[in-house]
């Protein structure tokens, strides 16, 4: 049991001196017109939604790509917009 938990510490030595030798990750940068496309995406999501021809299969399509919900209780932030 010694010498396992020995291999251990030595495994966990040697993951922390690569962690500390790998370089930071490249900060990612997003496409200048992304905001654009989303835009425009939910444009079309919210008149797919208001259509009443398509609505249900909107809907339909729309439940089935969420998995999960989850409710988060947020702090109330202080914001000078």
């Amino acid at each position: 049991m010694k010498e396992k938990m020995a291999a251990l510490e030595d495994r966990k030595r040697s993951l922390a001196a690569q962690v500390a030798e790998s370089p930071e990750p490249a900060v990612l940068r997003m496409h200048p017109s992304l905001g654009d496309l989303y835009r425009q995406k939910i444009g079309n999501l919210f008149n797919a939604l208001s259509d009443p021809a398509v609505r249900v299969q909107a809907a339909e399509a729309m439940r089935a790509l969420i998995s999960d919900v989850r409710r988060f209780r947020v702090r109330a932030a202080s914001t000078s917009w």
